[in-house]
C-alpha cells in the first residue's frame, strides 16, 4: 500500500512540473510574447521553444507579457508540428 502511494505522489509530481499536460492530443505551454509583427505573435515557451500566432482580434498585446498557450500535437510525438490553437491571455 505505501509503495503504491509514493508511485502516485511520484506520477503526480512528475506530470505537473513538466508544465504541459497532454490530455487527447490537447496540452498547455506557459510562454511570453516575444515579438508582435503585422498581426503575427511570437511566443516563447519554457523551454525556448518559438512558436508563431496570427493574431485574431483588436486584444492589446504587450512584450514580455505572459499568456498559457493550448497546443494541439496533431497526433504526432514531434514537438515541432504542434499548433496553438488558442491563447489565454
Amino acid at each position: 500500500m505505501k509503495k503504491t502511494l509514493i508511485i502516485c505522489i511520484f506520477c503526480f509530481i512528475l506530470v505537473y512540473s513538466t508544465g504541459c499536460y497532454v490530455f487527447n492530443n490537447v496540452y498547455s505551454r506557459s510562454a511570453r510574447v516575444e515579438q508582435v509583427n503585422d498581426g503575427i505573435i511570437t511566443f516563447i515557451d519554457r523551454t525556448g521553444n518559438e512558436w508563431e500566432y496570427e493574431k485574431e482580434d483588436d486584444k492589446l498585446v504587450k512584450m514580455g507579457q505572459k499568456v498559457k498557450l493550448i497546443m494541439n500535437t496533431k497526433g504526432t510525438e514531434e514537438i515541432e508540428d504542434d499548433i496553438i490553437i488558442k491563447v489565454r491571455w
